[in-house]
């Protein structure tokens, strides 16, 4: 799958993917809001570092893993969106395939 994402990447170096995701329902916690929340990973992009606040810039063009994932949602205390830099980091957290998302591992994804 990465050597098609890396085939893709070099075709389309700028493109958006834009998904809705569900409700987060936590066992024994208070539910999320019924919206969910929305994403977009933006290939291209990175996060600008000089900047005390999220914001971004094309990527350097011969950067790999490349792109930066934009998470809006309205739980969030002091921002209205945070950006998430790379695709595996967006997409998987920074698990493997034959990783369990348990409680210990969603606390280390979020932080």
């Amino acid at each position: 799958m990465r050597d098609a994402q890396a085939i893709y990447d070099r075709l389309f170096p700028y493109y958006v993917e834009v998904s809705a995701v569900t409700q987060l329902r936590p066992r024994g916690e208070r539910a999320g809001g019924p919206g969910g929340h929305a994403t977009m990973f933006i290939g291209g992009a990175s996060r600008d570092p000089s900047i005390g606040y999220p914001r971004l810039k094309l990527a350097d063009e011969n950067a790999t893993d490349t792109g930066t994932g934009v998470s809006v949602n309205r739980a969030f205390a002091n921002a209205n969106w945070i950006a998430v830099a790379g695709r595996e980091m967006f997409f998987h957290g920074g698990m493997r395939d034959d990783e369990t998302l348990d409680r210990r591992r969603f606390d280390a994804a979020v932080k």
